[in-house]
């Protein structure tokens, strides 16, 4: 039994009556630390803060110490990511690896963030480097062996060039000729380096036994970056993109061009290894497919979403989504090209016909690059590296996944495979200076 006020004066009030106004801020009786009168608190006799002090940790200290727990408790029960690796070399490069290139199942080289590049004897010990190259001044982002396997040239961002020779695991030369290097690549079949700048310039350096020999220039971005560049199959032209869209085939001989205009900036390119094929990757999403003897325009294909309605949500934000085409690749036995985008999407298309054969679902995770890849047993798979740290593969002929290669969720910024009759590897470069090696 209690007292309220009203307005008629103080009533009675029943037990259950406080139990109901409980529920509208009065105490619960398990709340109340001590009952004091009220004359002794307005007197000055009794220290209400010092009686709360003197009776512990209040109810709310106590709800946040559990909820920190608690929260503790969650991390602790995540699982991290698996790792499938079989092999995972750490502690030689500090930063995130960028780039990878393989030469006759001997050698592995690698590109990275700290301004270094190692090789690997893939045949021997690989968790040591046979060599350190640390003349670079800012990331190497380029790693390439001539074909011959006799020369390694590392690139790094702000235009550095080393050659190194293989046989000796010796410093050849330092070129320094390009500005904010975008791409490295070596001709076919004769020791001649080629490099594309931020500036619009392509270099073509002659490589001798004493250095270079020759050099010239190929100036046609105006001042724009030349973001990719590939050798044509007959080893007389190069392919080469820019970030204005412009596309130019390149006379080795007497530099002339032929010009070709893509949709947007060209982001990402590749060449047949024997037809007259070229395919261009743009930022805004498309791939178009090019007669390289010709310039001319064959077809242009772009990955989709299977939900129409996820469509037009993209088309309707298409200034806040970036799908941008990141990797693009032929096949040198089907007719099939394989174009990614950062937005997770990996198709294979039809050349001849332009029809989409396969959709390859990422979960929404950037495809880096993507490989095909002809098996033993006459199958013919595509690889896809992430941004989530795993490799997928996939059959390329009816688009079904046939395993994920999970890198404890490590980012990944390139991958290849090294392939002989004993044993078939992937390798991948991975954030925070770690090379991981997987059992393809």
């Amino acid at each position: 039994m209690g007292f309220e006020e009203s307005d008629g004066g103080r009533k009675e009030v029943n037990d259950d009556e406080m139990m109901e106004s409980d529920e509208h801020g009065v105490p619960d009786p398990e709340d109340i630390i001590a009952v004091v009168p009220l004359d002794d608190v307005l007197e000055g006799r009794v220290n209400v803060r010092d009686l709360a002090a003197s009776a512990g940790p209040s109810v709310e200290s106590d709800n946040e110490n559990i909820d920190v727990s608690d929260a503790e408790l969650d991390e602790e029960d995540i699982e991290p990511p698996s790792d499938d690796a079989v092999l995972k070399i750490e502690g030689l490069h500090t930063k995130d690896v960028f780039s990878l290139d393989v030469s006759n199942c001997k050698w592995l080289a690698s590109g990275s963030e700290d301004d270094t590049a190692l090789l690997f004897d893939v045949q021997g010990d690989m968790k040591a480097a046979a060599l350190k190259i640390t003349d670079h001044t800012d990331s190497v982002t380029c790693v390439r062996f001539n074909s011959a396997g006799t020369f390694l040239a590392t690139g790094d961002m702000s235009g550095k060039i080393v050659i190194t020779t293989l046989s000796s695991l010796s410093q050849l030369c330092l070129i320094d000729d390009c500005t904010d290097l975008e791409w490295l690549t070596w001709h076919h079949s004769a020791d001649i380096l080629f490099a594309g700048g931020g500036d619009g310039m392509v270099w073509m350096w002659l490589i001798s036994r004493n250095g270079v020999a020759q050099s010239r220039v190929f100036a046609g971005g105006a001042g724009v970056s030349c973001t990719i560049g590939a050798v044509l199959p007959d080893g007389k032209r190069l392919l080469t993109g820019y970030a204005d869209g412009s596309v130019r085939i390149w006379n080795l001989r007497d530099g002339t061009d032929i010009y070709v205009q893509m949709p947007s900036a060209c982001t990402a390119g590749d060449v047949h290894s024997s037809l007259p094929i070229g395919v261009l990757g743009c930022q805004s999403g498309i791939a178009v497919i090019i007669n390289t003897d010709n310039g001319k325009i064959v077809r242009a294909v772009q990955p989709r979403k299977s939900n129409p309605e996820e469509e037009k949500e993209e088309q309707e934000e298409e200034m806040e989504v970036d799908n941008s085409v990141e990797t693009v690749r032929l096949s040198k036995d089907h007719p099939w090209v394989a174009v990614g985008t950062n937005s997770g999407l990996l198709s294979i298309f039809d050349i001849n016909s332009g029809i989409e054969r396969h959709k390859c679902d990422h979960d929404g995770f950037t495809v880096v690059k993507c490989l095909f890849r002809n098996t033993a047993d006459g199958g013919v798979h595509i690889l896809s590296s992430c941004l989530d740290g795993a490799v997928r593969m996939w059959d390329a002929r009816d688009g079904e996944p046939i395993k994920v290669l999970s890198g404890g969720g490590s980012e990944i910024f390139d991958v290849i495979t090294v392939e002989n009759e004993a044993s078939a590897k992937i390798v991948t470069a991975c954030q925070e200076g770690v090379i991981r090696v997987f059992d393809a």
